[in-house]
């Protein structure tokens, strides 16, 4: 049986207090850590390229299911590039998504664990995104390799 927040005893939200949030983290070349699943440096913009088209797919997605929700793009990096001849901050602000730059201040010590450094990055998006948020809102923080085939009413 599938539980929604109306079950667990959370108020129903509308899909325009809906606020759908991805981030794109970028690293600086010298202070790269490792992520297995992509080759190259994460420093590249072939590496950093493969977040920014699955953020894109994700977000032009959820926005044909759900145009009235607030989707929101979280990033440290200083812009929004260019990826496959695409200018992506053009196409998000097409879509209605804001882009909210927000620094890596959850950055581990530098001898932690040298892969996935990014991942601390969504304590900052958790930290920005609890700022922001009103009382009765919802708010959908996704992995930026996430595809919408339907509505989030549901969740």
């Amino acid at each position: 049986m599938k539980t929604t927040r109306r079950d667990a005893g959370f108020p129903a939200a509308s899909v325009r207090d809906l606020h759908i949030c991805t981030s794109v983290f970028v690293e600086a070349e010298g202070a790269e850590s490792a992520y297995p699943q992509v080759p190259g440096a994460p420093s590249s913009q072939r590496f950093q390229a493969a977040y920014w088209r699955c953020a894109v797919v994700l977000l032009a997605s959820s926005y044909r299911q759900q145009p009235t929700a607030q989707h929101i793009l979280f990033t440290n990096a200083e812009a929004v590039p260019q990826v496959d001849g695409i200018d992506v901050n053009q196409l998000l602000q097409r879509l209605g998504v804001e882009i909210a730059p927000i620094p890596f201040t959850f950055a581990p010590p530098p001898h932690h664990y040298p892969a996935w450094r990014g991942c601390f990055y969504k304590f900052d998006v958790l930290h920005a995104l609890a700022a922001r948020l009103d009382p009765g809102h919802a708010a959908l923080f996704l992995d930026a390799d996430c595809v919408f085939v339907a509505s989030a009413d549901a969740i």
